[in-house]
């Protein structure tokens, strides 16, 4: 098979538009997230994806790498180790 290397940007871009949403504003990305059942795509090889664990609708944020995550505990992420890997969440609301 034939490929091309790809930059991580370039990579994320390409994802991106295989990706089909609507979403221009952050508004919009949240509410395709908590809405649906469909990830989107942030850049840099981040994404969001709706989960759900506890009772609770749970935010998660996949492909951050390990040394981001104390600047994203910071922001106030917190994490969870599932099936022996580490997962990075965002706080949601309880659902009523």
């Amino acid at each position: 098979m034939l490929g091309r290397a790809l930059e991580e940007i370039q990579a994320s871009l390409l994802r991106g538009k295989f990706m089909d949403l609507d979403a221009t504003t952050s508004a919009d990305m949240l509410r395709i997230v908590m809405d649906t059942d469909r990830a989107v795509d942030l850049g840099g090889g981040l994404s969001l994806k709706r989960r759900r664990g506890a009772g609770y609708r749970r935010l998660e944020l996949t492909g951050a790498s390990k040394d981001s995550l104390p600047w994203l505990k910071y922001l106030g992420c917190f994490t969870e180790i599932s099936q022996y890997q580490l997962r990075a969440f965002l706080p949601a609301e309880p659902e009523d």
